[in-house]
């Protein structure tokens, strides 16, 4: 469909921004993809600052957490980098992402089926950036952390 094909070129375009980042990373998500967790991941690794804020009661795509999931060793790369990162959960009322003090990319969901993506929008503005950052710092604030436990944290 058309609307995964959008979906699909936006999170390749997220991937990129993440790949690309030089300082931080903010992440506020609807959903998991394993191709934008393990872009974070190497950008965590490279010693870019990574904030997430996730809506777990609104994931839709618990498949890619189960594909991260198969290989054992991606999954403990997972469990690791959540207890790392700043995790929060939060009533996340749509997906964005901003990196380095101008990049913002945010998702418009389908007015008629409110789950689903429509298309995304990428924008270098450091107002946009400023506005959106006020929004995650605000989530955030409203949010509890998600705590990894170690014994959570091993393969069922």
């Amino acid at each position: 469909s058309n609307s995964s094909a959008a979906s699909d070129v936006y999170k390749r375009q997220v991937v990129h921004l993440v790949n690309n980042a030089r300082r931080k990373v903010y992440l506020s998500s609807t959903y998991i993809d394993s191709r934008v967790v393990e872009a974070l991941i190497k950008a965590y690794r490279r010693g870019i600052s990574v904030h997430i804020l996730a809506d777990i009661r609104k994931m839709k795509d618990a498949f890619e957490l189960f594909k991260l999931a198969m290989s054992p060793l991606k999954f403990k790369q997972l469990m690791d980098f959540m207890k790392l990162i700043d995790l929060r959960h939060a009533a996340v009322p749509f997906s964005f992402i901003l990196v380095d003090c101008s990049l913002v990319g945010f998702e418009i969901v389908n007015p008629l089926t409110p789950d689903s993506f429509y298309f995304g929008i990428l924008v270098d503005s450091e107002e946009i950036y400023d506005m959106f950052l006020k929004l995650f710092t605000d989530l955030k604030e409203m949010s509890e952390a998600l705590e990894m436990e170690p014994s959570k944290a091993t393969p069922l």
